[in-house]
């Protein structure tokens, strides 16, 4: 990483170990021209190993001198890969190994320091383990150990034709390793952390060691305060066992994928809602058992594709929360939407019923306070835009600092029910009282013969201005008054284009005789703004009292 070049001569050991972490590779660098960037092929790791080759000599050149008679890939549950290869001058053979350093060490029984195999000890591979550690723990390296084995041409026929990695992965002699760090994007930390506010629980299940996870975990924001659990202590749990304890743990080393399916099985126990990640063949039946899941786009296979929900196409773990985000707002807008609609045509409903009975029980006569031609004017013309503002309202500042609702939670809450049918009375209120006034509360007029043009157009223009007070009170988890809800302006021009077509619908001549509206005077204006005032305060009192229950519900959870 440091870009110095390096000179192997000095120790045949890291000769051995640049040849292994070169041949026992399935990348390769594409050399694209002077000046021009290097196209890469292949896992990170890997490319880094042939970049750390570079370093020391040439890539072609070690290819040049060994030919892979067979190549033994990396497997999770192994976790390593090995070749066999034979050197093209001498003739000679030789097992090369690479793969996670711990599960190496048990298959070695020599070390080579300084040219020379000595005995691999339990004490000796205890304190290659605790350097390694050390390394993880403080740099979060990734490390990698690299084995070898010298072999007869006989047995590397009778291995070739065999082709059983437990044969060839055994009786090794142990070269050394490779610290590499695999940086976090600058978004995973600010992900993690907006992912925490918004009650969502991040965990880590990787095949790297206990400490490199540890010191991972640090770095973006899961501080595990409980132990990692690794995937021989998985091996060892039941499947009771592991589900007590997975709600307080965050980090997950040396798994394979395997294991994701238990851990998804235990979060599923506790009625969680679970989003899974993978990129391998083997990742396919966690992703499918996962309520979510997730391939990565650019790493990941067909299969792991093929198997999940969602694909990240820049494998950028920061877009899963942004699709969160995203959708709470699209279904916050749904919520708002509907209200609005359901709102808006209750308080319709309810005026016209009450209206009606109003009529029954002064006058002993039914009569329409409002046409059927202005309220489909109001349903289709008026209220149209407003509604199609609020569905691609912008999302509330507050959206990723909620707790994840619960998915059997209706759609329509029993608070939202209330406030729609108190909408609807309070509607039929003030319409009651504009229309007492507009005849000087005289209860005695001959409602048979008289023209309740002037009467209608109010309780037309009314129910527009009452609609699109709600509409402003809807968008926004904040009182009307507030500045945030002068903010949407997509909101503020549909409500502005809906009053001009009220106006163009009371003062337009042919518009006055196509849906019977009345030229309604600056009077009439000041008593409709008058008696929309009750719906103001109670838009208000609603938005007070739906933000503090909020804030106290956020304040319980924490």
């Amino acid at each position: 990483s440091t870009g110095k070049e390096i000179d192997p001569d000095y120790r045949p050991e890291l000769e051995s170990l640049i040849d292994i972490g070169t041949l026992a590779n399935e990348a390769f660098i594409e050399y694209q021209g002077e000046g021009k960037p290097y196209k890469v092929f292949g896992d990170p790791t890997e490319i880094a190993l042939l970049i750390l080759a570079e370093k020391a000599t040439e890539v072609e050149k070690i290819k040049s001198e060994w030919e892979v008679e067979y190549l033994f890939p990396f497997d999770s549950s192994r976790k390593r890969m090995s070749v066999i290869a034979k050197n093209k001058k001498t003739g000679n053979y030789k097992i090369m190994v690479k793969g996670a350093l711990d599960i190496l060490l048990d298959l070695c029984k020599r070390t080579l320091e300084k040219g020379k195999r000595s005995e691999c000890s339990p004490e000796r591979k205890e304190k290659i383990i605790k350097i390694s550690e050390r390394f993880s723990a403080s740099f979060a390296y990734r490390i990698l150990g690299f084995a070898e084995r010298d072999i007869t041409e006989d047995e590397a026929k009778e291995l070739l034709d065999k082709k059983k990695n437990e044969l060839v992965e055994q009786d090794l002699t142990f070269v050394g390793f490779v610290g590499m760090i695999d940086p976090a994007r600058e978004s995973s930390r600010p992900a993690v952390l907006k992912a925490k506010e918004a009650g969502i629980k991040v965990m880590m299940i990787t095949g790297d060691h206990k400490e490199t996870a540890r010191a991972i975990g640090r770095e973006i924001g899961i501080s595990s305060t409980t132990e990692p659990i690794t995937g021989v202590m998985l091996d060892k749990m039941s499947d009771e066992e592991l589900a007590e304890v997975i709600e307080e743990v965050e980090i997950f080393a040396r798994v394979d994928p395997s294991h994701k399916l238990r851990i998804i099985n235990a979060l599923k126990k506790h009625d969680e809602i679970v989003i899974m990640t993978g990129d391998g063949v083997n990742d396919a039946p966690a992703l499918k058992r996962a309520d979510i899941g997730v391939a990565m786009g650019i790493t990941g296979t067909d299969v792991a594709k093929e198997a999940s929900d969602m694909i990240l196409v820049d494998d950028n773990f920061a877009n899963i929360i942004e699709a969160v985000s995203e959708g709470r707002t699209i279904y916050d807008n749904i919520k708002k939407f509907i209200t609005y609609l359901l709102s808006a045509n209750a308080g319709e409903v309810i005026t016209v019923l009450a209206m009606v009975l109003l009529g029954i029980i002064l006058y002993n006569h039914i009569f329409l306070p409002i046409l059927a031609i202005q309220l489909l004017y109001i349903n289709l013309v008026t209220d149209t835009f407003p509604a199609l503002a609020l569905g691609v309202n912008p999302a509330e500042e507050d959206i990723m600092k909620r707790k994840p609702r619960d998915p059997n939670e209706p759609l329509l809450s029993k608070r939202l029910i209330v406030f729609i049918i108190s909408f609807g009375i309070l509607n039929a209120i003030s319409v009651i009282f504009l229309f007492l006034w507009s005849f000087g509360f005289n209860l005695n007029i001959e409602i048979f013969s008289a023209d309740l043009t002037r009467q209608r157009t109010i309780i037309f223009a009314a129910l527009v201005v009452y609609q699109s007070i709600q509409c402003l009170g809807i968008s926004q988890n904040v009182t009307i008054i507030s500045k945030k809800t002068l903010q949407n302006k997509t909101l503020i021009g549909a409500i502005f284009l809906g009053f001009i077509l009220l106006i163009f619908a009371i003062y337009t001549p042919f518009m006055q005789t196509f849906i019977k509206t009345y030229p309604l005077g600056l009077q009439d204006w000041l008593m409709i703004l008058l008696s929309a005032i009750p719906i103001l305060a109670f838009q208000e009192i609603y938005e007070r009292i739906s933000v503090n229950a909020e804030n106290e519900y956020l304040h319980n959870e924490k």
